[in-house]
């Protein structure tokens, strides 16, 4: 995130590059937000509601409303303008570079923050661990039995928390356990708790229009979120059998 120095002196001057692409991908990422989400970008870029409205409309999106989506929804700037199909892994220098690029010299991250601080510490890292080669040791006279694992309880354990996951039923498609595949099962059971009546009302009423939108927000955003990207897989198993 740069620093809100730098922000404010952005120029208030169209800087996408492909009109009909800016408006469709800012309306693809802007349409499915919810209220908290939206009020965050808006926050970020010192705007008003009616500018993003603008950029979806006829594509013309300033420096700030780039940043601010960039950085709230972690989404490469050039993307944005219409400068490139596809997306780069976000990450601050992607911000820095794009500015540069518009002439803007100086540019400085903000410092961070206890969430920024926070967030890097909680997300999870994969890593590989490499095992040495066993290695023979000869002892004289001594020999170890190797350990006796008792399985049952872990067994008993599994099959308690299986046979919960079957008693689930859901209030969001008519679907039941033994149609989901296991690995997306737990996250099938998560959001059928999640899901009240008002809410799955609000997705009865959904357009065909505005179903598509946001079926494409969440391709764009499941390359940067692991969860929306678990949630995807569900929506398309559901959608296809």
């Amino acid at each position: 995130m740069i620093d809100q120095d730098t922000m404010q002196e952005l120029k208030q001057v169209n800087v996408s590059k492909d009109a009909d692409k800016t408006k469709e991908r800012i309306r693809d990422l802007w349409k499915p937000l919810s209220k908290d989400k939206r009020q965050g970008i808006l926050d970020r870029a010192g705007l008003k509601q009616v500018t993003v409205e603008r950029a979806y409309t006829n594509g013309s999106a300033q420096a700030k409303l780039i940043v601010a989506f960039s950085e709230v929804l972690e989404v490469d700037p050039l993307f944005l303008t219409g400068q490139a199909d596809e997306q780069r892994a976000y990450t601050d220098t992607l911000v820095i570079d794009f500015l540069k690029g518009l002439g803007y010299t100086g540019v400085k991250k903000a410092p961070p923050t206890k969430k920024s601080v926070k967030k890097s510490i909680e997300k999870p890292v994969k890593t590989t661990v490499k095992t040495a080669a066993p290695v023979s040791v000869a002892v004289e006279d001594t020999k170890q039995e190797p350990p006796i694992c008792d399985e049952t309880p872990e067994t008993k354990t599994t099959e308690s928390a299986d046979e919960s996951i079957k008693n689930t039923s859901s209030t969001m498609t008519g679907l039941t356990f033994k149609d989901i595949p296991s690995d997306l099962a737990s996250l099938y059971i998560e959001i059928s708790k999640e899901m009240d009546k008002n809410t799955r009302n609000k997705i009865d009423k959904l357009s065909e229009e505005d179903f598509i939108l946001l079926l494409k927000s969440q391709f764009i955003q499941s390359n940067f979120d692991s969860d929306r990207e678990n949630r995807l897989s569900l929506v398309k198993y559901i959608l296809v059998n």
